[in-house]
């Protein structure tokens, strides 16, 4: 028993290792804080599961890992199937001191969707002793410049005196990319970079069964700056480079593995079943006219050995591996094993780029492979693995897909529109596509009812996921809850945190196009109050918004929101920021206004509607409303109890006066003379020296459009006339110049 406890202490001491399962961004954030700086020895996973068809972002990153294991997962190897998920890790923190062996960090990702949400994906210009850096299986794109950039040359010290670390002291033992299908990258004009850019020193780099394309403007696939003590080994094989078109390419043109003379002396490159060639019909990586480099090149290693077997290269595009020892790896001292078994286009007479011959639509950047096609069994097994054929493994398929055609039509308001995700020029059979409407309603506010598919009436909700076949036409049916309104503010054209001038209704009929500014009591010239009130135009005149609000709510009931930011200066004075609600009134009559209000920070108990008809030299107000027990509530800030104040619905009917105005405002002000209702989690409010935060969302606008136009009972037996030119008025189809009796949708309307 005595050894038994002895031999799992160990085990016992590996405890902090942790896996958690994220369910969206919020989540994986939470997660990735967690890691801090790591631990030697232990592992910390994070396993995505969300809907491949809901892209999560979580922008830039700055892990603080100096040791222990970063995976970041799924558990979907089906490619169009794996979680979208938006990212740039950018490295904070340096390790302090070379690393015992087995001890260094690791990054591991596998079985994801990730799209770049900077120029790199992974961007380290710190130093570090790392493991193993990995991509597996991954759908990689959207970077604008690089996949990885290791820079850890960039002048990190172990002394006071500025004396820089020694190759030794900071490496990647092992980069290994595998399975992945990398596209997308390198995507700017100007920014000829690498895929991988390693300037420092890497002793293995694995990167096996990966497809390369649509990169137009990269200038390798791996470039290296820093030699290391020991000679780097990279194993490069059953790979599809479709890499080249080099609309505006650096003048050292497209060499694939550009390691020159910046890896120690006696470095090998194994390179095995690889296909290189241009990236569709008619365009080389040799074609560009603003360029003077000579030829494209699959590598030019120095002093080191390149052992080439059974590659297949399109010699159109690049130059044949012969004539590379020839007259480039001779001359950098480089010896080349294995030239003559390299494969050309002309050992495959039977292939085309037509469309569906060799791949499956090239033009699309499709370069999958039909299992039939000799590639499938050209390949030798060098590397006693397995791998028989040319290429990657995950381009081959039983039989290329049967393009797919989908309709989707909405019946119902035409502002409700939809998207499709995975969004692609062409689907096709068996796909599976996500369909997500924006119906402008919200947990706060019903505009429309979804009513059923055209396919299965019975369905509740008009999101769904569909798997094409051939044809798909579908159609959505919605019904109008809100058949008066006039102008919506959702603020769903808002993604993100933004400083705005002004902001357009989202929806309007007619000319009732709402926009709404933030007036500011100007305190930025250090006047007395009263204080001006300005129009805000740049970001210290705080008109902003936000994606959603408030974080700790479920995501159903968040909200785009505008906030009001009142500076401590003006509201102790009396004054508060506001939000101004610019439309016509012409022709309107019962005009109400709704919003609601709220806030996580410091607000006013007491929130106001006013109106002006005057261009906002006077002001008369139509309607108030004040927090209460029911919109004030409890909330977790993390591990702080604290107040949520809101959704109040802030809403009142405006009197005739406001009726036919070339020009009616409605502002959204509070009264700082009630209670202030302070946040505590928000942090050590002072009323008198913080700014408040009052947010806005929700706006709707409703009104009954008189032109000429009124109800009746009944009586008249006045027709139609489908030829004469018809107003759309509030989906209403009337005549124009005819006089009399309209019924249309169970309601009467007389043309006066």
């Amino acid at each position: 028993m005595a050894l038994a406890a002895a031999l799992m202490a160990p085990v016992s001491m590996q405890a902090d290792s942790w896996q958690k399962t994220v369910t969206n961004a919020s989540e994986f954030k939470t997660a990735f804080k967690a890691v801090g700086a790591g631990n030697a020895g232990e592992t910390y996973e994070i396993i995505c599961d969300w809907d491949a068809s809901d892209e999560q972002s979580v922008g830039k990153l700055k892990p603080t890992l100096t040791k222990g294991k970063l995976i970041i997962r799924s558990n979907e190897t089906n490619f169009d199937k794996m979680p979208q998920l938006v990212i740039a890790l950018e490295w904070s923190a340096d390790a302090s001191e070379k690393a015992e062996e087995g001890q260094g960090m690791s990054l591991i990702f596998e079985n994801m969707n990730l799209k770049g949400s900077g120029s790199y994906l992974v961007d380290h210009r710190r130093v570090i002793y790392a493991d193993t850096i990995a991509l597996r299986h991954c759908d990689i794109h959207g970077q604008t410049r690089s996949i990885l950039r290791l820079d850890g040359d960039k002048g990190a010290v172990t002394d006071g005196e500025g004396n820089k670390l020694t190759a030794a002291d900071y490496l990647v033992r092992a980069i290994d990319v595998k399975e992945c299908r990398i596209h997308g990258t390198a995507q700017v004009s100007g920014d000829n970079w690498s895929v991988f850019r390693t300037f420092m020193p890497v002793l293995t780099f694995d990167v096996y069964d990966n497809m390369f394309y649509d990169m137009p403007y990269t200038k390798s696939l791996w470039e290296t700056r820093t030699p290391g003590d020991e000679a780097t080994v990279m194993n490069f094989h059953n790979n599809l480079v479709l890499l080249g078109e080099n609309k505006n390419v650096a003048s050292t043109g497209f060499i694939a593995l550009m390691a020159a003379d910046k890896l120690a002396a006696g470095s090998q490159i194994y390179m095995n079943n690889n296909i290189f060639m241009g990236p569709k019909k008619g365009v080389h990586t040799l074609v560009n006219d603003t360029s003077s480099y000579s030829a494209t090149k699959v590598t030019n290693l120095a002093y080191g050995v390149v052992v080439a077997n059974n590659n297949l290269v399109d010699t159109e595009s690049y130059m044949p591996l012969d004539e590379l020892n020839d007259s480039v790896l001779a001359a950098l001292n480089t010896t080349l094993v294995g030239a003559e078994t390299t494969k050309t286009l002309a050992d495959f007479p039977e292939f085309s780029w037509e469309t569906g011959a060799t791949f499956q639509e090239p033009e699309n950047d499709l370069y999958f492979i039909a299992n039939s096609n000799a590639w499938k069994t050209a390949g030798v097994d060098a590397n006693l693995d397995g791998h028989t054929y040319l290429g990657p493994s995950i381009a081959y398929v039983e039989q290329f897909p049967i393009p797919a055609a989908l309709n989707i039509k909405v019946n119902g308001p035409e502002y409700i529109t939809y998207s499709l995700s995975p969004e692609k020029a062409k689907y096709y059979v068996g796909d599976e596509v996500s369909v997500k409407f924006n119906d402008h309603n919200s947990a706060y506010r019903t505009l429309n009812s979804f009513t059923g598919w055209s396919d299965d009436a019975s369905l509740t909700n008009p999101n769904r996921t569909l798997t094409l076949a051939a044809e798909n036409n579908l159609t959505a049916n919605f019904e109008a809850v809100v058949t008066n309104a006039v102008s919506v503010i959702d603020f769903s054209k808002i993604t993100g945190s933004l400083n705005l001038d002004s902001y357009d209704a989202d929806i309007y009929v007619g000319d009732y196009k709402t926009v709404v500014t933030m007036m500011v009591a100007d305190t930025t010239n250090g006047a007395q109050a009263p204080f001006n009130y300005v129009l805000a135009t740049s970001a210290d005149r705080n008109f902003q918004s936000r994606a959603a609000k408030f974080g700790e709510d479920d995501s159903e009931l968040q909200i785009p929101i505008i906030s009001r930011r009142s500076p401590a200066v003006a509201h102790q004075a009396g004054q508060v920021n506001y939000a101004v609600f610019t439309l016509t009134s012409k022709d309107l009559d019962n005009i109400k206004f709704s919003c609601f209000v709220g806030s996580d920070n410091f607000i006013f108990k007491k929130q106001l509607l006013d109106y002006s008809v005057d261009g906002g030299q006077t002001w008369t107000n139509f309607a108030s409303a004040e927090f209460t027990d029911e919109t004030i509530r409890d909330a977790k800030f993390g591990d702080v109890d604290g107040k949520l104040f809101g959704w109040l619905e802030l809403a009142g009917t405006l009197p005739a006066e406001a009726n036919n105005k070339e020009a009616l405002q409605i502002r959204v002000i509070s009264d700082p003379s009630s209670e202030a209702l302070v946040n505590l989690a928000a942090g050590n409010i002072d009323v008198a020296a913080n700014d408040n935060f009052e947010y806005i969302g929700q706006v709707l606008i409703t009104a009954d459009i008189t032109n000429g136009i009124s109800d009746v009972t009944m009586n008249s037996d006045k027709t139609f006339n489908a030829n004469a030119p018809v107003y759309n008025l509030m989906g209403m189809k009337i005549q124009k110049a005819q006089k009399g009796l309209y019924i249309q949708n169970g309601k009467k309307y007389i043309v006066k």
